[in-house]
């Protein structure tokens, strides 16, 4: 098993931005009354930290890991957002999504979600900023949980697309509680070893029926997804570390 401690980053604000359908060539009637939304939502920047033979002691994963080795490597992926409602505005759903590919386009075993989590419903999570990665690189469910202080009662979350390019995440207010808090989100990512692997992340929410785009408070293209990442090729110097 491998452990995994990872300090929090810090996140930062981002805009909400109305996705208005356009419906037999004219634009759809927003629902709203047209006012600002006081609502918003903090995103951090996406963590990668590549996995390796020297990070466990277990010997089913040890020798997982040397039969893999120079045809596919693993990355650990984290990804983190909090929603902060205000003005009795309710974020009723939210969906995030990751996309994963090759930077070179003939690759006969393209990179997956090899593991995600959470992969289910649940309505009660434990703080921790820590994965624990079992055999075959796998996310242990149980030991990995998202939140920011003490016991809190949480949205139903509901992961799709373990084993694809394009995994994603549905998270829905219940009758418990609000979609209101922080989340993290949690990949083992597995890409042919020498090769770069590009993603992206993006993230929509759903307040009182109408749908919103997240998008980078600071960015350049106000149109871009919210994260990019990328994770490198394993070198040669690396390898031999291996």
């Amino acid at each position: 098993m491998i452990s995994i401690d990872e300090p929090l980053q810090p996140g930062f604000r981002v805009n909400l931005q109305e996705d208005i359908r356009t419906v037999r060539g004219k634009p759809a009637v927003a629902k709203g009354d047209g006012k600002a939304l006081g609502s918003w939502i903090d995103l951090s920047p996406v963590t990668a930290i590549p996995l390796a033979a020297k990070m466990t002691d277990d010997a089913e994963l040890a020798n997982f890991i040397a039969a893999e080795k120079g045809r596919f490597r693993y990355d650990y992926v984290r990804l983190r957002c909090s929603f902060f409602p205000c003005d009795g505005e309710k974020f009723e759903k939210a969906w995030l999504e990751v996309d994963i590919t090759a930077s070179e386009r003939c690759v006969s075993d393209p990179p997956v979600a090899w593991s995600i989590v959470p992969g289910n419903e649940f309505d009660k999570v434990q703080v921790t900023n820590s994965a624990k990665i079992g055999a075959k690189f796998k996310l242990m469910e149980g030991e990995v949980s998202q939140s920011t202080t003490g016991d809190v009662k949480l949205y139903s979350i509901r992961g799709y697309r373990e084993g694809g390019p394009q995994p994603f995440w549905e998270m829905k207010s219940n009758e418990l509680a609000d979609l209101n808090g922080s989340l993290a989100f949690h990949l083992v990512v597995r890409s042919p070893s020498n090769v770069d692997t590009k993603g992206s992340v993006k993230l929509s929410t759903m307040i009182g029926a109408r749908k919103f785009w997240v998008f980078h408070s600071a960015a350049a293209h106000a149109n871009e997804p919210v994260q990019n990442f990328v994770l490198p090729a394993v070198s040669d110097k690396r390898r031999s570390r291996e």
